[in-house]
């Protein structure tokens, strides 16, 4: 989700008026995204309304500036030919990003999560299975042939939304990679589950003020 923001308040800062949309309505899209996850009613729904305006408060004033900065550097380099090192500062500078901004969204929504009802994180829990099950279905089912063809379709599909058509040459250079690359995707479920349970446990602690920044 907060990589999302990044990526979209980058391309803001590039001019783009259908982002500068979005960014502007970030706050349905935070508000509907969580939603799915914390079931809150009454006064904690106003409560996450407000926590979540606080945090785009100060994305707007305290991350869009460095957004702007590596805009305008990562234009630079773009103009001048990229090369392996630029593509490594631009990975680090969006993870760094990426991280300053989850520690201040986990900071803010903190004290609200202190206060999940063992109802609620039953709740919780129920849509982590969900995913799990979603991601397995997606990522780890069928055969060795079945999973690098859909890989391949979800390469395509990710590179092609964000630069358009690909010429043949580049298809079959994605299709290489993907044929080529090994499956992560039985570590990534692994490492999925072993942070929602840590998630959980912490929320039965009550201890996200002590522990989730």
């Amino acid at each position: 989700m907060a990589r999302v923001l990044i990526v979209c308040a980058l391309l803001l800062c590039s001019g783009c008026s259908a982002t500068r949309f979005a960014y502007n309505n970030a706050d349905v899209f935070l508000r509907w995204h969580a939603g799915r996850y914390l079931d809150v009613h009454g006064a904690q729904s106003e409560e996450l309304d407000a926590r979540i305006a606080g945090f785009l408060a100060w994305h707007r004033s305290n991350a869009l500036p460095q957004y702007a900065r590596l805009a305008a550097e990562g234009g630079g380099r773009l103009a001048r030919g990229l090369s392996q090192e630029d593509l490594v500062w631009g990975y680090d500078s969006v993870q760094a990003q990426l991280l300053e901004a989850v520690r201040a969204a986990a900071g803010e929504i903190a004290e609200l999560l202190d206060r999940m009802t063992p109802e609620q994180i039953e709740h919780l829990e129920r849509r982590f299975e969900e995913d799990n099950r979603k991601f397995a279905k997606e990522h780890l089912s069928g055969t060795v042939e079945e999973r690098r063809k859909r890989r391949l379709k979800r390469n395509l599909e990710r590179l092609e939304e964000w630069f358009g058509g690909l010429s043949d040459v580049q298809v079959e250079r994605v299709r290489q990679y993907s044929s080529r690359a090994p499956f992560t995707d039985g570590f990534r479920d692994r490492e999925r589950k072993r942070l929602q349970a840590e998630f959980i446990a912490m929320l039965r602690a009550r201890e996200a003020r002590l522990r989730f920044a």
